[in-house]
């Protein structure tokens, strides 16, 4: 004889037609297991082959019944056969589900499967569940990004902004591989930031560490923990110039002194005795410094003493450059002018006019790119007032004039900051927001301050 659950229901098959009895019950435990205690029942069926037993209550193990005994546990079916396994029994359960769905109207099928479910649940052992819940994982936790193409990850991944892509690397190490490959998805965020983007580097980590270290930056700088703040003593009065280049910092003061400190230490290298400094440039070798006394000399670091004097403005002189390379020196000018001189010889070469305001910043910078006025190679030499800034050629020409005027308002309800910086692709110029010319035709870009790093 063996048995089968459905419900509340035990449905037992015996394999003669007698009345099964007392042997029926331990049949039911023989069959459940141990897991199932002793169980009180009436009679509800009895037709030919199949016994339906209902169930009225459980009663403990030992209930006198013999079906705790090791003699309950040993016996057979009325033909002499052991009976199956716990996991045979289970079995009959599900065929049982079975033919109940056959049998059953649609519309009450999902009240007994939870039924039959839970019932099935409260039989099982460790192993059971474990199984079950490995296959219920696989069943109801599909991961998209690893089962996907690449190339179909990708694609979707390009659709989700930085941030959320960290996030998504903090799910699993599979999505953080997936993520962290992902080349385009990278560079676009540093294009975002304003990183100039080298196609030849196709590394995806090196763009997501790019990023990571921009944002990082950013983050520094909105909580003031970006630097690290010394105090270098040693100027007894206003330090009005400083001039930074590879870790060493010039600083020109009222105190009619220059020195040259090392930024890693805070130790001054030299000072000398100048003028009253309103801009200083330095190398290896030499100190050029612009004065509020009208001139601008040259000094060497080791000795200290002048080399070259330039006299000729009838102004301060607030900004100062010079070229080894071409033997030049320029100056700009609170007399409106930006005058080129031979570093060498001290000698004027050319007064360029034009400008209608202070002269407060000149940069003498080689070209980079092809541009409408000059090829890559090319010296550009550029002068900026308070509302303009004006492109020069380099050369020796009497009263020649500029090539380009670049201006940010016509007319001139926005200041420009002396904050003139070009590096041979672009110039830039600050006042409430950050002004970009393009080398190549001069086009001009706004940044707001959100948008610069």
């Amino acid at each position: 004889m063996t048995f089968g659950c459905a419900g509340s229901r035990l449905i037992l098959r015996a394999s003669g037609g007698g009345a099964p009895s007392l042997q029926c019950r331990r049949f039911a435990r023989r069959g459940l297991g141990p897991a199932l205690p002793s169980l009180q029942y009436r009679v509800v069926e009895w037709p030919s082959l199949v016994l339906k037993v209902t169930l009225l209550s459980r009663v403990p193990a030992d209930c006198g019944a013999g079906c705790g005994s090791a003699e309950s546990r040993s016996c057979g079916g009325s033909d002499g056969r052991r009976e199956a396994p716990c996991h045979a029994g289970l079995r009959e359960s599900a065929q049982a589900l079975a033919t109940a769905r056959r049998r059953t109207p649609r519309a009450g099928l999902l009240p007994e499967k939870n039924e039959t479910l839970d019932h099935l649940i409260s039989l099982s052992g460790a192993v059971q569940l474990r199984h079950l819940s490995n296959n219920l994982e696989i069943l109801l936790k599909r991961d998209f990004l690893k089962l996907l193409p690449l190339e179909l990850s990708f694609y979707l991944l390009k659709w989700l902004d930085p941030q959320t892509l960290l996030t998504c690397c903090l799910v699993s190490k599979q999505w953080n591989k997936v993520i962290s490959a992902c080349t385009e998805v990278w560079q676009t965020a540093c294009k975002n930031l304003g990183w100039q983007i080298d196609d030849s580097v196709q590394d995806p980590l090196h763009w997501k560490k790019v990023y990571l270290k921009a944002i990082l930056r950013m983050k520094q700088l909105k909580d003031h923990e970006a630097f690290e703040t010394s105090s270098l003593i040693g100027h007894s009065a206003r330090v009005y110039a400083l001039y930074y280049k590879d870790g060493l910092l010039c600083t020109g003061s009222d105190d009619l002194s220059a020195k040259l400190w090392d930024v890693s230490t805070g130790q001054c290298i030299y000072g000398i005795q100048t003028h009253t400094c309103a801009a200083v440039k330095f190398d290896e070798q030499k100190l050029v410094t612009g004065s509020f006394d009208n001139t601008v000399a040259c000094w060497e670091w080791s000795s200290g003493a002048k080399t070259q004097h330039f006299r000729g403005h009838t102004g301060a002189v607030f900004s100062v450059d010079y070229n080894d390379e071409l033997d030049i020196l320029v100056s700009g000018s609170a007399d409106f002018t930006v005058k080129v001189w031979a570093l060498s010889t001290g000698t004027c070469l050319n007064t360029l006019t034009g400008h209608t305001e202070w002269v407060t910043k000149v940069v003498l910078q080689k070209c980079k790119v092809k541009s409408l006025m000059h090829s890559p190679g090319d010296y550009i030499l550029l002068s900026a007032d308070k509302y303009e800034i004006k492109i020069w050629p380099i050369g020796r020409e009497i009263n020649c004039k500029c090539l380009r005027t670049l201006s940010v308002s016509e007319d001139r309800s926005i200041s420009l900051q002396p904050r003139l910086h070009f590096d041979g692709l672009s110039n830039l110029q600050t006042s409430q927001m950050c002004h970009c010319w393009a080398l190549e035709r001069y086009l001009l870009y706004c940044l707001t301050t959100d948008t610069c790093i």
